[in-house]
């Protein structure tokens, strides 16, 4: 956990640095993308071995986003919110920080293992369905904006950890010589601290009053709602083992920053997406380890 908030804290030291003509962000986010997450799937994946309980983190993204979206829907209409404050909420309130926040916590809690499937819940789970349902979110509420079933398609195939996922599988039938995992092994190692610094880099903490119930709402449906129902589906239908702890946290992440992203390129309430995204990644470093302790009682 230590190293967790040191490269967390470095990343928030050097956004207040104000460093000019240097997109600290851009360069760490583009580093993760193209580089170390990629490195990291390709040397994970073809080391892991197929249960039942193996499909869980693929599934269950997919089966708690519709219910979270509604919960979302039901109450921005109950507290009054605006279009966009909802379309927001939709987006932040929904998606989670699966592969940034998700495997350094995921390789703390219960070690390089049981990785791959925090890596499975990110690629299958969270990205797809932010390509997906993220795409149809921003062109219901967001500005003027529309993106046709072609580049959302396009833009799936060609991500880079997405194309290493699939390359990662066709591999796991093969031997991966040791010179390719000593090659990729210290590659993938620079994930953990290239997430947290661009985590703690991008936070955004200033809110009025008057969009603090969307902030609260979206935290609460994001970090309780989401790893409570992913809680209550597995332990009425499968077996409570580490793959299922796993995939409970993961369920359980803050908020997506590229999902942020999205949302405010999307006109879709820039300063609340922010705050919801800041302070939800904040709040998950305390809601985290309480759930991977009650989770330790099962």
């Amino acid at each position: 956990m230590q190293s967790i908030a040191i490269f967390f804290l470095i990343g928030l030291f050097l956004k207040y640095l104000k460093i000019e003509k240097i997109d600290i962000a851009k360069m760490l986010n583009l580093g993760i993308i193209y580089l170390s997450l990629p490195a990291l799937i390709l040397y994970k994946i073809p080391s892991l071995h197929f249960s039942k309980d193996a499909y869980l983190p693929l599934f269950i993204p997919w089966i708690i986003t519709p219910v979270l979206a509604v919960s979302i829907l039901f109450l921005s209409k109950k507290f009054h919110f605006t279009k966009q404050e909802t379309g927001s909420l939709l987006l932040v309130g929904v998606l989670g920080n699966t592969s940034f926040l998700g495997v350094p916590f995921i390789n703390f809690f219960y070690g390089e293992r049981y990785v791959p499937y925090a890596l499975l819940y990110d690629q299958l789970g969270s990205f797809l369905i932010l390509s997906t349902y993220g795409s149809v979110i921003v062109s219901i509420y967001g500005i003027h904006h529309n993106r046709g079933i072609l580049q959302i398609v396009k833009k799936i195939i060609f991500f880079p950890p997405f194309l290493s996922l699939v390359i990662g599988f066709t591999l796991s039938r093969f031997y991966l010589t040791d010179l390719v995992a000593i090659f990729l092994k210290p590659i993938s190692q620079t994930l953990v601290p290239f997430a947290l610094m661009s985590v703690g880099y991008q936070l955004h903490f200033s809110l009025p009053k008057e969009e603090r119930k969307p902030l609260i709402v979206a935290i609460i449906v994001k970090l309780i709602l989401s790893p409570l129902l992913a809680f209550s589906i597995i332990f009425l239908f499968f077996d409570l083992n580490t793959i299922s702890k796993v995939t409970i946290l993961e369920a359980g992440m803050g908020p997506m920053i590229t999902a942020g992203i999205m949302a405010t390129l999307a006109g879709l309430n820039p300063r609340l997406t922010n705050a919801i995204v800041g302070y939800g990644i904040l709040s998950s470093f305390i809601t985290l380890p309480l759930f991977f302790k009650l989770l330790s009682y099962f």
